[in-house]
Formats: C-alpha cells, sequence, structure tokens
C-alpha cells in the first residue's frame, strides 16, 4: 500500500506526495512497475488533508471551519 496521495494541492499537508497533475504519472509509474516486476500488487491511499492541514489560511479547504484541534485555527474556506 502506498500512503497518503493527496488528490489536490489545496489538500495536501507537509510530506504527502500528491496525484493531482499529469506531471505526478509517470514518477509513480515507475514506482508501480517495481512493484508489479517483483510479483506484487499495489494500492494507492488517496488523501485529502482537510482541516487537520497545515497549509496557510489563504489556501486550506476543508468540508468544515471548525479547527481539528486547539493549537490549529478556523479556516476561512470550506466546500459548502
Amino acid at each position: 500500500m502506498i500512503e497518503v496521495h493527496a488528490v489536490t494541492q489545496q489538500g495536501k499537508d507537509s510530506g504527502s506526495l500528491g496525484l493531482w497533475s499529469d506531471e505526478h504519472i509517470s514518477p509513480l509509474q515507475k514506482v508501480v512497475q517495481a512493484i508489479h516486476d517483483q510479483g506484487s500488487k499495489v494500492g494507492l491511499q488517496l488523501w485529502h488533508v482537510g482541516r487537520k492541514g497545515t497549509l496557510p489560511q489563504e489556501t486550506a479547504v476543508s468540508a468544515s471551519g471548525l479547527p481539528h484541534r486547539e493549537q490549529y485555527h478556523p479556516l476561512d474556506r470550506t466546500l459548502n
């Protein structure tokens, strides 16, 4: 299982990989092919960090504006 591939640039967090652009396909194909060459199957975890994100307030998007924990700030941009 390949974990944490953000589905949008606004949904990524530090350290997460991305899969929102065609530019991400070729490098990921190399990893998948290497796994297949060893006779294994692969799965990918799609991810959107939402309100747990540490991105700047102006770029973060979530379904809820409520902060995840006290140390997080409420989000100004929510999906309605």
